[in-house]
């Protein structure tokens, strides 16, 4: 049978009348949430504390619309709002909800307590068992448990306030010497409490110099059994040198035989004598930085000096570590170093020197730098080297030369860092040295370009040696002159040789041009 044409159209349209009412079932069906989850919930809180919470709705693409319900199965224990925060009220258990408004079936909850941590104690993260007089640090403590949720501030206190003081921030100052017991205490519970004890030790520092002294530094190598008491006793105060560094930062005196009958005769003679303990490249290997840089290991170096000092009955100690550094710390470690010799030294038990060698401060920078001013306070004098630094002198007017170095260490150390004029004596080199850049590092002896036809009244030589052959500058006598004449006219603390084994022992004698200038002066201004 044959369809007709009206029939086909109308089943046609019924067709198409059915796939849309069936496409608009489809748009109005969504895909239904069918759990919940929390992404993170507390295992307790305490009274007083919230949490925010999150809810994840499963599956991920669910995009049937929904509004989540929170409750607390005890709200006297812990409440939630609409947004999901809850607030804990007071001790004890509760159940926290969330769940579907229109499924109330479809839900997630978790169990929370509600609980008061209590402090059990105090203990100090940050502490000191000694400061010197006048020195301050800071200290820290903290409540034990570090969870606790019951209210926890301490409060400091010292049982000695004359020996130190300690501020609500922890910051102790040390006044005075002897011992006190710091304390932290929970305010809220004063039976909880820590403490320790701080020992307070005396911090003595440099007497004033009042004599123009003249220093010579007198190296083991040398044959000091030769030298004429006649121009040993020129200088007030000698240097034996050295006392070398071990690995277990204990000092060793080198040739102590020597140093024992050095000492005899000096003592003789009327004449201060010092260990050295460094010498020129002594800071190269970081030996010196490390055992500078912490207490112990500075304990057992002074230590060490000290049965040196009292086995040879030295007059005191000269530190010549060449040379701290502020770009490794080791600043820091020489100022609490020389804190501490100070305070072993000047005392008046022993009424002994200390004294220090150091940069011209020609080159400013992380070795001058690292001469803290602090230690200007511990150090008697400084026997500040203005020397070594020939370079340029070929080409320089010969009036200048005298105290081109000289000058420009006095103008740094008194005039740009404040030291006190008395603390500085000025270094006078026993050797000269080529003024050219490549062989500047190469000294001949005074003796020796005297041996080789240089002129005592003169400031420049042809030598030959087996490291150079050419012109050396150095100071003849009269340089020595302009240079004490100029520490005298300063009022500064005195001269310094080094060495005095490169000086001749006769007429041509540099020390002996020193004491002819500076005549009977002796006490400074």
């Amino acid at each position: 049978m044959k369809m007709t044409k009206r029939l086909f159209l109308y089943l046609l349209g019924l067709a198409a009348f059915v796939g849309l009412m069936t496409s608009c079932a489809k748009e109005d069906k969504f895909t239904q949430v069918s759990s919940l989850s929390f992404s993170s919930t507390p295992s307790s809180l305490a009274p007083g504390q919230t949490h925010k919470l999150q809810v994840k709705a499963f599956p991920a693409d669910a995009d049937e619309p929904y509004t989540l319900v929170f409750a607390s199965s005890k709200p006297e224990v812990a409440t939630v709002d609409a947004q999901g925060t809850v607030t804990a009220i007071k001790d004890g258990q509760t159940v926290i909800s969330v769940s579907l408004k229109d499924r109330p079936e479809v839900k997630a909850e978790f169990t929370l307590m509600v609980e008061t941590i209590e402090i059990t104690g105090v203990e100090f993260t940050q502490k000191v068992d000694a400061l010197y007089m006048g020195e301050t640090t800071t200290i820290t403590a903290k409540v034990l448990p570090e969870n606790a949720t019951e209210a926890g501030t301490l409060e400091y206190t010292s049982s000695q306030t004359e020996v130190a003081t300690i501020t609500q921030t922890g910051y102790i100052t040390a006044l005075e010497a002897g011992t006190t017991v710091i304390t932290a205490t929970v305010k809220e519970r004063p039976e909880i409490k820590a403490t320790f004890t701080l020992t307070v030790k005396p911090l003595y520092k440099a007497p004033k110099n009042t004599k123009f002294q003249k220093v010579g530094y007198f190296p083991s190598y040398r044959d000091l059994a030769a030298m004429p008491d006649e121009f040993l006793q020129m200088y007030t105060v000698a240097c034996y040198s050295f006392a070398k560094l071990n690995k277990d930062y204990t000092l060793t005196v080198e040739k102590p035989d020597k140093l024992r009958e050095f000492v005899t005769r000096c003592k003789a003679l009327g004449i201060k004598v010092l260990i050295c303990f460094g010498g020129g490249g002594s800071g190269a290997d970081g030996s010196y930085a490390a055992m500078a840089a912490s207490p112990e290991n500075r304990a057992k170096f002074i230590t060490s000096l000290k049965t040196i000092v009292e086995t040879y009955d030295l007059d005191g100690v000269d530190n010549d570590w060449e040379y701290p550094r502020t770009t490794d710390g080791s600043d820091k470690g020489n100022t609490a170093l020389m804190r501490e010799l100070s305070t072993w030294l000047h005392d008046p038990a022993e009424n002994k020197l200390l004294t220090m060698a150091i940069t011209s401060g020609k080159y400013t920078g992380a070795v001058a730098s690292a001469i803290e001013t602090e230690c200007f306070d511990y150090v008697d004098w400084f026997n500040v080297m203005c020397y070594d630094n020939y370079l340029g002198w070929a080409n320089m007017d010969p009036k200048s030369l005298a105290l081109d170095m000289m000058s420009t260490g006095y103008n740094y150390w008194v005039g740009t860092r404040k030291m006190p004029k008395y603390k500085f004596v000025g270094g006078i080199s026993a050797y000269g040295r080529p003024s050219d850049e490549e062989h500047n590092g190469t000294p001949v002896s005074y003796v020796e370009i005297l041996r080789q036809g240089g002129r005592p009244d003169g400031y420049k030589a042809e030598v030959s040696t087996a490291k150079y052959t050419g012109t050396v500058y150095y100071n003849g006598q009269p340089f020595v002159k302009e240079k004490t004449r100029y520490c005298i006219d300063q009022g500064v603390g005195g001269v310094m040789f080094w060495d005095a084994g490169q000086d001749t022992q006769d007429d041509r004698s540099l020390i002996q041009a020193a004491c002819d200038e500076a005549g009977d002066y002796t006490d400074l201004p």
